[in-house]
């Protein structure tokens, strides 16, 4: 079969690699510690301010300190696991603090605030070119001055009002403290990415796992670059949703039961931005009766449209039209990105118009096909049902953001406690990481070839085919294999 056949050699060369890396353990520490330098004078001296010492020194050290500590966690693990936490947490603070990150999604967050500080509209009012801008000059999306002013006429908001408050809050400590706005606003995900690898720590401690297994949990989660990058430096607030989510999880895995709180804890996830909404078809079907299903559904979305129904700037209609019917960024990602490319390389601006009718049709196919899998495949269990249904969503959106990635990353993390699971985590890490990188460096620093060609075109669209493997393995293969660490539910 080829897809054990593709496992088969994937698995092979992850574990040669592992081995040399292993046995010569400072061997490796020693080369990643010169490359690591190396590369960072390298990006620097390129970047659009020219060569900076202190950041290069920095972002090395905090590196350098992380192979560190990977490489001497046998010592102690216990002490090894606080120093996890400690360098994860710094690193994202320093990063926060020094870059001011993604100038598209800064500028709107400011918007926002500014907008819910004057009691505006923020579904009529929020647009990264009318808010002051934090860098001189915003990068420009749009190919002409027409396209621009075009873009100018709409609201760039699609996300239900909490975002906003969040961002109104950290405008008002940014004005109290005097702690620029850039870094302000990246500490509601700094801060949930901490409490997300204390959540993940907890449920170690459930499984029953000693210190290596639970060190390596939290090294997986803390110290992977795709949480380092996303939350250091992004400018995103997905963890907001996204722990409410492994809350859930961890509630589950206690209780063996969903009820009433559980689906309120669900609907919290949704309150912020709708991480948990590729998960919905999966936990509706674990209802037994169309009634339950119903009921379930209800709760799961009254903290979300309650919410939604206090906030008094803008017409419930309006409210419900903006974040419904919003589907993330196209032609950056998956088939999207492939279309895109297509029809623009050969002339066809027709067939790339038709294109914007099929998406919504394949996202509503999407979700009905998730729903009829997992009621078709009852014994799914919560970690592997979570787990599809994201990779799912990953194979079949057409609209993208690097930060989506981290809706799956705490639950692929524990997944990977278990041997035939790990080989996906090592390989979807290191893409996405590498994807992360060169978008955040080529964006940041106008290189539109290094961000699009290379970070979308190239890494983007060889993850996206990793990620139908993954996807089509664990449905044929992996969700059938009993897991020798993780227990079921």
């Amino acid at each position: 079969m080829i897809l054990e056949k593709i496992y088969g050699f994937m698995e092979k060369y992850s574990d040669k690699t592992t081995s040399l890396l292993i046995n010569n353990k400072k061997s490796t520490f020693i080369l990643a510690s010169i490359l690591t330098v190396a590369v960072a004078v390298i990006l620097s001296y390129f970047s659009r301010d020219g060569f900076r010492l202190f950041p290069a020194i920095m972002i090395s050290l905090f590196l350098i300190l992380i192979y560190s500590n990977i490489l001497n966690a046998s010592k102690n693990y216990k002490k090894a696991i606080t120093f996890v936490f400690i360098l994860s947490f710094l690193f994202q603070i320093y990063l926060a603090a020094q870059f001011i990150g993604v100038e598209h999604d800064i500028n709107n967050r400011r918007s926002e605030g500014e907008t819910i500080d004057k009691a505006g509209n923020i579904y009529r009012e929020v647009n990264p070119y009318y808010t002051p801008l934090i860098y001189g000059k915003i990068t420009p999306y749009f190919k002409s001055e027409e396209e621009i002013q075009e873009y100018n006429k709409r609201a760039d908001y699609y996300y239900p009002p909490t975002r906003a408050w969040t961002a109104f809050l950290a405008l008002k400590l940014s004005e109290l403290t005097s702690i620029k706005f850039s870094t302000m606003i990246k500490m509601p995900m700094i801060l949930t990415t901490f409490l997300i690898g204390i959540l993940l720590y907890k449920i170690m401690i459930f499984y029953k796992k000693g210190p290596k297994e639970i060190y390596k949990t939290m090294a997986f989660y803390l110290f992977n670059p795709l949480t380092i990058m996303v939350s250091g430096y992004h400018g995103q607030d997905d963890n907001l949703g996204i722990i409410f989510l492994v809350l859930f999880f961890y509630y589950l895995l206690k209780s063996q039961k969903i009820n009433f709180f559980s689906a309120l804890l669900l609907g919290l996830s949704l309150v912020v931005k709708p991480v948990a909404a590729p998960v919905l078809p999966y936990f509706v079907s674990k209802q037994k009766k169309l009634l339950k299903m119903a009921m379930f559904g209800i709760i799961v979305i009254f903290p979300y449209l309650f919410l939604i129904a206090t906030y008094p700037y803008s017409p419930l209609f309006e409210k419900l039209k903006g974040t419904l019917l919003y589907g993330g960024v196209k032609y950056l990602w998956g088939y999207s990105r492939v279309e895109n490319y297509f029809t623009t390389s050969f002339n066809l601006p027709g067939l790339h118009t038709s294109f914007s009718y099929v998406y919504p049709a394949i996202t509503i196919l999407l979700f009905g096909g998730m729903f009829l899998y997992f009621l078709k495949n009852k014994r799914i269990n919560y970690l592997d049902g979570i787990i599809i249904s994201n990779l799912f969503f990953f194979v079949f959106t057409s609209g993208f953001g690097l930060q989506y990635f981290m809706w799956m990353l705490p639950f692929a993390v524990l997944k990977a406690n278990e041997h035939k699971f790990r080989y996906f985590y090592y390989i979807f890490s290191i893409l996405s990481g590498l994807m992360a990188l060169v978008f955040y460096y080529g964006n940041a620093n106008t290189y539109y070839f290094i961000r699009d060609a290379i970070g979308y075109s190239i890494i983007g669209i060889t993850l996206w085919i990793f990620i139908i493997f993954w996807w089509a393995w664990y449905l044929k293969i992996g969700v059938n294999e009993k897991p020798k660490q993780l227990p079921t539910q």
